[in-house]
């Protein structure tokens, strides 16, 4: 692969990586921040590869079936940091919820009805779609342009 595809590559990278973020931070997703900086893009010989280590990035991205209910403890710490540990107390609430109270009810909505998920790698590949095809496409061809250069002199 020519140096300009491989630099094409790592700018497509960074620009998929900004959308996906750029996504998360728009749907209001970030609590903690873990999902949002733990995106690592690798660009090697041949290809490109999008990383995301953050172990709910699935579910987030592409939601989750109705069924089971979510780990509790994990549910708790996301409560925790999205809305703090004392007392919760929503519009519309005759009293404030405790953490726990708070837990079972959304845990039971998402074991009853699922979550959706927001389709940020999606939304980010189809929003670069045409800079990608442009981009790689032309850096392509001016590396393959640059190679056959090279090796023209030596057919003769």
């Amino acid at each position: 692969m020519g140096q300009r595809v491989q630099g094409t590559l790592l700018k497509i990278s960074n620009e998929l990586i900004d959308g996906m973020i750029s996504e998360i931070v728009s749907k209001r997703k970030v609590a903690s921040g873990e999902l949002r900086d733990s995106f690592l893009g690798l660009v090697s010989e041949d290809e490109l590869k999008i990383f995301n280590d953050a172990e709910y990035a699935e579910n987030v991205d592409l939601g989750r079936r109705p069924g089971r209910f979510p780990n509790v403890n994990k549910l708790q710490n996301w409560i925790r940091i999205k809305f703090g540990n004392g007392p919760y107390k929503g519009r519309g609430m005759k009293r404030p919820l405790k953490i726990k109270d708070l837990t079972y009810i959304i845990g039971r909505k998402i074991a009853n009805e699922g979550y959706p998920g927001i389709n940020y790698v999606a939304k980010a590949f189809l929003n670069a779609e045409s800079m990608i095809t442009k981009e790689l496409g032309d850096a392509y061809l001016l590396d393959l342009e640059e190679q056959l250069e090279k090796e023209i002199p030596n057919l003769k």
